[in-house]
């Protein structure tokens, strides 16, 4: 339920083909400082800066940014100025800045529009519904991501592009949060469709984060650990990002003592990422380790990068491994998260999970039971395996008298 795929997190390397856990380092140095290559072009420096944020290393990319501007500007090349800080909009919004990601994508949107740069327009249509997406706004991230697909689709030589495959992938996402998973999913697989003339695997990647996103893990599981962890996507995702989905994805399964174990080298790898802490908070709890599920849910509510579906998800794993007035407080808190509730799945979840612990405390077909049933019904979700990973963890609590 967490969010990610592709969403503000840590930095990250390729994975190794010893296991999920191999290459997983906590990383204590810094990045490098602004690259000073005397050979190097503004274009060179800009496909540097590009191959890094592919690879998960946005912090690198930002110094390559830096320094390609630097050069784009003694060159007096406002094109690829542009260009390059129409990726730094994406590397602010990875880096969970989303007031300079929203502004920096709206001026060069509007240079894009003045120059009929119809790439730059879908691109910048995607950083901004991707803000909206993870500021809880999937309504409004639906229609920005409609917008970048017109501006692809406006253009013939842009069809097939990496950029459509984006576009779609994150407009499928965005409708199924917002409540109209069938309508989500086909644009998803839409997606899927074009990335086999891209050669790229980032709307796969985005199907399998949404999948354990509804508890559908499934399709995830059926991979093996090496080809799971082999999917890049061009998504800037850590490798931490990509242990942790896996280790929902066990845990929605009753698999959660394999799981713990990834939770914890995923959310030890990436101290300031809020996904893999939230995952590690709801894993936790379903393995009944209480205290542990605690200090990982106040780590996301430390995390200037946790989006508010991470703050939710780790409410929900104090909710569910505490059933007295502290888990009451996480509930409240929870439902705070999704605001007016857009985030329909969201606003599901939490639901579901009031429902298991009313259930847990011994009141069951009550009015919690019935508005469960009736969200997860509305959208289709009613086998969701969120359900189970719930009622192991709330199974750990000691449960108050019934009153």
């Amino acid at each position: 339920m967490s969010a990610a795929g592709p969403r503000p997190s840590a930095s990250g390397a390729c994975p190794t083909s010893s296991g999920a856990t191999s290459g997983l380092r906590r990383r204590r140095s810094p990045p490098p400082s602004t690259p000073s290559v005397p050979w190097a072009t503004a274009g060179s420096l800009q496909n540097l800066a590009w191959i890094a944020f592919t690879d998960g290393r946005v912090d690198v990319a930002e110094r390559y940014i830096e320094a390609s501007e630097q050069a784009f500007e003694e060159a007096g090349d406002l094109g690829g100025l542009a260009w390059v800080q129409g990726l730094s909009a994406f590397v602010k919004f990875q880096q969970g800045d989303f007031d300079t990601a929203r502004q920096l994508s709206a001026r060069i949107l509007r240079e894009s529009e003045r120059r009929n740069d119809r790439f730059g327009q879908g691109m910048m249509h995607i950083v901004q519904a991707s803000v909206e997406l993870w500021s809880g706004h999937p309504r409004a991230a639906a229609a920005g991501a409609a917008q970048a697909v017109a501006s692809f689709r406006s253009s013939g030589e842009l069809i097939d592009a990496v950029g459509m495959e984006q576009a779609l992938s994150l407009c499928g996402r965005a409708e199924v949060m917002a409540g109209n998973v069938a309508k989500g999913r086909h644009l998803i697989a839409e997606a899927i469709v074009v990335s086999e003339r891209t050669s790229a695997s980032f709307a796969q990647l985005v199907e399998f984060f949404t999948d354990v996103q509804i508890g559908r893990p499934e399709a995830l599981l059926a991979l093996s650990e090496e080809e799971w962890m082999g999917f890049s996507g061009g998504a800037a995702l850590s490798e931490a990002q990509h242990v942790s989905a896996r280790a929902l994805a066990l845990a929605q399964t009753s698999r959660e003592e394999a799981a713990l174990p990834l939770a914890r080298a995923a959310a030890d790898a990436s101290p300031e990422g809020g996904y893999e802490h939230a995952a590690l908070a709801l894993v936790a709890a379903a393995c009944g380790s209480d205290h542990e599920a605690r200090e990982a849910a106040a780590a996301v509510m430390g995390i200037r990068r946790s989006t508010y579906l991470d703050r939710l998800t780790a409410q929900l794993a104090v909710a569910v491994s505490d059933l007295g007035p502290e888990g009451d407080a996480a509930l409240v808190r929870a439902r705070h998260e999704f605001g007016v509730g857009e985030d329909q799945v969201a606003v599901a979840l939490v639901a579901l999970a009031g429902a298991v612990r009313a259930e847990a405390r011994g009141r069951t077909g009550g009015a919690e039971h019935a508005e469960s049933d009736r969200l997860l019904g509305e959208l289709g979700l009613g086998d969701t395996r969120w359900r189970d990973l719930f009622r192991r963890a709330v199974g750990h609590a000691a449960a108050p008298a019934a009153t």
